[in-house]
């Protein structure tokens, strides 16, 4: 039995014909794990500069576009999927944002009752709401707080289809799939949230060499999603510098209705499950 399994790969059963199985790669022969082995074997897997993450990255952040051309191609092995990346990053985004706050997507009580186009309509139930049940306001916020930013966790994905369609409508003369225009939106979000955490730890960082120092990032913010996205136009739908700019102000302006209605959405949620 201990010969057996020595001369066959534990994966596949394959028999070994040298230090790794010819079918699936894997090692012939196996450590007893140990807490530093599991580390040193993860990082490499992580930090790799010819691993899926480390390469989806690089053309993410440095070549806008690409990553959806290298899909919609077939060529896919050497990265990560489009949903895979996008949850990378979203998991990655709401463990940084409480370091600086930076609310991309999460949108506190005082925000939705003061700074939206809904801010009054959204106002008047919550000042209903404690009336009727006699509730404090600043612990209704608190507990309503927590609550939007656990449910942004989920309802983010509702943002790419809807994204999607106005990609689609603005490029509807190239005659793509919707999927094209569903994995750019993926790829655009995904970026979008690694902004976010680059933001966050710079923030963070400042704020320990000068405490107290207030950010308003919301132009810087708008900027540079324009930029990425007259990038991106370029690399996927083949557009000339004047049409991707163009289309790259419609495509923000796309998504910040979408922003809108996320968190009015969100706001709705939160509202009808804090009580």
């Amino acid at each position: 039995m201990s010969n057996l399994s020595e001369s066959h790969c534990v994966t596949c059963n394959s028999v070994f014909s040298g230090a790794y199985c010819h079918a699936c790669g894997e090692k012939a022969r196996r450590d007893p794990p140990t807490l530093a082995r599991f580390a040193a074997e993860m990082l490499a897997e992580l930090l790799d500069a010819d691993g899926r993450i480390v390469k989806t990255l690089k053309l993410l952040v440095f070549r806008p576009g690409r990553l959806t051309v290298e899909y919609v191609s077939g060529r896919r092995k050497p990265y990560l999927g489009p949903a895979a990346v996008f949850v990378l990053m979203n998991v990655l985004f709401f463990f940084v944002q409480p370091l600086a706050n930076v609310n991309t997507f999460h949108a506190t009580l005082h925000s939705q009752t003061n700074w939206y186009p809904y801010s009054d309509w959204a106002e008047d139930l919550v000042a209903t709401r404690l009336e009727v049940t006699g509730l404090d306001r600043e612990a209704y916020a608190r507990e309503f707080d927590g609550a939007s930013e656990r449910n942004a966790r989920t309802l983010i994905f509702l943002q790419i289809p809807l994204l999607a369609i106005g990609i689609m409508l603005i490029n509807f003369r190239k005659r793509r799939y919707f999927v094209e225009h569903l994995v750019f939106a993926t790829h655009f979000f995904a970026a979008l949230l690694l902004l976010s955490v680059v933001a966050s730890f710079g923030i963070y960082i400042y704020w320990i060499l000068k405490p107290g120092f207030t950010f308003d990032l919301e132009i810087p913010f708008i900027v540079i999603t324009t930029g990425y996205l007259l990038l991106a136009s370029r690399e996927v739908y083949d557009d000339n510098w004047i049409m991707a700019s163009l289309k790259a102000v419609l495509q923000i302006s796309a998504f910040l209705v979408v922003i809108h209605f996320f968190r009015l959405v969100l706001f709705l949620v939160t509202y009808w499950t804090v009580v």
